[in-house]
């Protein structure tokens, strides 16, 4: 009886501690976006180094670097709210590359940082294998890309990755840190499935690690964070970027595609850029509707849908997260009540195959 009463106890706990259900002092405050509705005016909160919502050219300039030619359109087509960005590779063009560089920009290079963007993915992204996306770099064209492994005292990076999973993909973070093996960084995909055609808020955080005294190597205390539409669905700690003082936050790095792209491309949809040196948090609605727009039908078997696709995410995290902590009975227990549940959601077949490798 005591041994049934402690693994209840013990799966409980699982289901609440995962990163969404987290204590998240940041986004309890709603974020800087909370005070700005639509991000109007956002660039002007003294904690916002750059905003940028394509509604003018005048952002090719604001960015800086930005690219092969022809990679990145601007238009109300490819836009959340009024214009936006699509980059777009393909096999001549396999990779596109914004980025807001702070030296270039004569602002200091800062060593914590919150970065938050919207985005709408083209069902095509699920034919490739999975590639670069958006996230962090310090390079300084010497290391931390394309297999040219770092040693903590030439460079870093945290660019953001993709991968496909079914139907949907799963973002990441594609790191290059001291501690790696090997030529080329470590992946750390986010949890959630991601599907295609549909707008969603990412918000990501790095705070490098604490340098080594005299040049020595640095302390593992190193940060990376990720928010999915105001939620907090990923959390890294004890990561060692650098050894020296040198290497800060040199750039946002907006890089996007595969190397393996098909002729007629690739696009991934942006909108709403934000970087600050506090928590950002969504894109805030406006107060009031407009008195011309006609409400809109409530979607009973759509939202249904979602709250299961929600529920059925945090029971496979639970399961994950037993997993790792080498708690497979409790892990199994997850996956099937999964399945039981929710045969329907996107994460049912998953489950169905860990119960398959035991």
């Amino acid at each position: 009886m005591k041994a049934a009463w402690l693994f209840f106890i013990v799966a409980v706990w699982l289901l609440g501690s995962t990163p969404a259900r987290a204590a998240d002092i940041e986004a309890a405050s709603g974020g800087i976006a909370r005070q700005y509705p639509a991000d109007n005016g956002i660039g002007r909160h003294p904690n916002v180094i750059f905003a940028e919502a394509f509604e003018d050219d005048g952002w090719r300039s604001r960015f800086g670097y930005r690219g092969p030619a022809g990679s990145i359109t601007v238009s109300a087509e490819s836009g959340w709210a009024g214009r936006g960005a699509r980059l777009h590779a393909n096999s001549k063009r396999h990779y596109v590359d914004l980025r807001y560089a702070f030296g270039a920009k004569g602002k200091p290079e800062p060593e914590e940082l919150y970065f938050r963007y919207r985005f709408r993915y083209d069902e095509k992204l699920l034919a490739m294998p999975g590639g670069k996306w958006l996230g962090f770099g310090g390079t300084y064209g010497r290391a931390g890309w394309g297999g040219r492994a770092v040693n903590g005292r030439d460079g870093w990076s945290a660019r953001g990755c993709f991968h496909i999973y079914g139907k949907g993909i799963r973002i990441g973070y594609y790191c290059y840190h001291a501690d790696m093996k090997g030529r080329y960084g470590n992946t750390w995909n986010w949890p959630d499935l991601l599907l295609p055609d549909r707008w969603y808020t990412v918000e990501c955080y790095v705070k490098l690690n604490t340098p080594g005294a005299g040049g020595g190597r640095g302390q593992n205390d190193g940060i990376l964070r990720g928010w999915l539409d105001g939620r907090r669905v990923f959390e890294k700690t004890g990561i060692r970027f650098r050894d020296v003082n040198k290497l800060k936050i040199e750039t946002v790095w907006l890089n996007f595609g595969t190397g393996k792209a098909p002729a007629d491309g690739i696009t991934l949809d942006i909108d709403n850029v934000v970087i600050a040196g506090s928590y950002i948090g969504p894109v805030a609605e406006r107060t009031e509707t407009p008195k011309t727009e006609a409400p809109k039908p409530v979607d009973v078997a759509g939202e249904k849908s979602r709250t299961e696709n929600r529920k059925a995410a945090k029971l496979y995290r639970s399961a994950r997260d037993a997993e790792r902590r080498g708690m497979k009975p409790i892990a199994r227990m997850l996956y099937e009540r999964l399945v039981k549940e929710y045969p329907d959601s996107q994460l049912a077949e998953e489950a169905k195959q860990r119960l398959g490798s035991g």
